[in-house]
């Protein structure tokens, strides 16, 4: 049962008749009549709704679910995280930007896009990506993230005098209809100069990934309207190669782990094995966490011309414009 404001009731109605959901209403408060999955139901109607009705929503779920917390821990939990959910309220999500660089002419090739928040209560202290998604998967809020993540993102790098190419994660599970969850990223490119030659999106958690068709289904929805594609965490698993061969990407991104192995005989093979891989297939390697000069060499000396780290550039508010 839930009991939204009244600017939402209304509007509220027309969706849930729109997707043939039975309900029932009494002074404004909803029953959904059938049985269904919240979150799903809650990722539906965020989609069809605009964003004052939007964060409506998102308020009373929060209610309902904090309301429905099955012990003390988990509530706290969920409390522990209303910065997430005022930062969304209030649009105060921005994203800082890498470089990448082709070593092979000394340009920039690229930047990553990646999500940041300055922390109210210490200003010029920053919340990192791994700290807003966890917080996005405590609350429930994956999917709905993914998507405003993708258009703030679009929306941040479109005002900045752009080099290369722009990469922007998205995060598979939260993708359930590549056609209607895309949509709002396609209509903040429309406000944009961005064509999608400019775009790679960015397959994050890869190893995560257990349903290799709806990734292929994504991926390629993607191609189709000109987009790139890239999968990180390469070198991490089994199933990064699996992903790799299932989706075929215009990019792998070695893992910074396995690029810190680079000293090791088995890590340095490993590198050029995959550089190796990648060239005989079409696909451009991108090395992350380069740190050192050295590191940058044993890369080149594999075959890797693409790399990203603290030696070129750490994360920033505004995207180089060469090195």
């Amino acid at each position: 049962m839930y009991a939204p404001t009244p600017i939402l009731s209304t509007r509220l109605e027309i969706v849930l008749r729109q997707n043939g959901l039975p309900f029932h209403s009494q002074n404004q408060t909803f029953a959904v009549t059938e049985r269904c999955d919240r979150e799903q139901l809650l990722r539906t109607l965020l989609e069809q709704l605009s964003e004052p009705e939007a964060n409506d929503l998102r308020v009373m779920f929060d209610l309902t679910n904090l309301m429905a917390a099955t012990s003390l821990p988990q509530a706290l939990h969920r409390a522990n995280t209303q910065w997430f959910e005022d930062a969304l309220v209030r649009d105060r999500f921005t994203h800082w930007f890498q470089p990448i660089v082709d070593v092979a002419n000394g340009r920039i090739a690229g930047h990553e896009c990646l999500i940041r928040l300055e922390k109210q209560d210490e200003p010029g202290k920053f919340y990192n990506g791994q700290d807003i998604m966890d917080a996005a998967v405590t609350r429930g809020d994956l999917h709905i993230f993914d998507s405003y993540s993708r258009r703030t993102a679009i929306r941040n790098a479109a005002v900045q005098h752009r080099t290369g190419k722009v990469f922007i994660n998205f995060t598979p599970s939260s993708i359930y209809d590549p056609a209607f969850c895309m949509g709002s990223t396609l209509q903040a490119m429309e406000n944009t100069t961005f064509v999608p030659d400019d775009i790679v999106f960015e397959v994050v958690e890869s190893e995560r990934v257990r349903d290799s068709r709806h990734l292929r289904k994504i991926a390629d929805y993607y191609r189709e309207r000109g987009f790139s594609m890239a999968l990180d965490d390469v070198g991490t698993g089994a199933n990064s190669l699996q992903t790799w061969a299932d989706i075929q990407p215009d990019y792998v991104k070695l893992d910074k782990s396995l690029v810190w192995n680079y000293k090791s005989d088995i890590g340095r093979k490993t590198i050029c094995k995959l550089a190796e891989l990648a060239a005989d297939t079409g696909i451009a390697v991108i090395a992350e966490g380069v740190e050192t000069a050295e590191m940058r060499d044993v890369l080149r000396e594999c075959g890797v011309s693409l790399m990203q780290g603290y030696f070129f550039g750490r994360p920033q508010a505004k995207m180089l414009e060469s090195l």
